[in-house]
């Protein structure tokens, strides 16, 4: 069983996200180093995008989700609450993957690491506004 995704992974994961780009994201939660963005697609349902730092990003349901949100999901939920996915793409191969997002109007992209020990950072412009593994 794997317990990483490589690049190919990535890029094969990255095609399959681009029928969330013009959904919204409607909810963030976490636990530990486990984070989940409830996600409406265009055209209805429901996608989950379940991240783990540095190890999965992947579509997921996951059924216990944790009720009292810890702070960098309030974050999170705060910044991200009905934004509206504008692409998904993978930087150059690396094991990167950015979802750019728009809110009113503001833009922000999410950067999922899934290298050495991950991390997850929302950016608006140069600037980081948010992350899960400060270093």
């Amino acid at each position: 069983m794997k317990s990483t995704l490589s690049s190919f992974d990535v890029r094969a994961l990255v095609a399959e996200w681009q029928r969330l780009v013009g959904g919204h994201i409607d909810k963030a939660y976490q636990r530990d180093e486990e984070v989940i963005l409830r996600i409406n697609p265009p055209g209805g349902g429901k996608a989950e995008l379940y991240s783990k730092s540095g190890q999965w990003l992947c579509l997921h349901e996951v059924e216990r989700k944790p009720e009292t949100p810890p702070a960098f999901a309030q974050t999170l939920r705060r910044l991200l609450d009905n934004a509206r996915i504008t692409s998904v793409e993978q930087r150059g191969f690396d094991r990167i993957a950015i979802f750019a997002v728009e809110r009113g109007p503001d833009t922000c992209r999410i950067i999922f690491e899934l290298f050495g020990k991950g991390n997850l950072v929302v950016v608006k412009g140069d600037t980081t506004v948010a992350c899960l593994s400060p270093q």
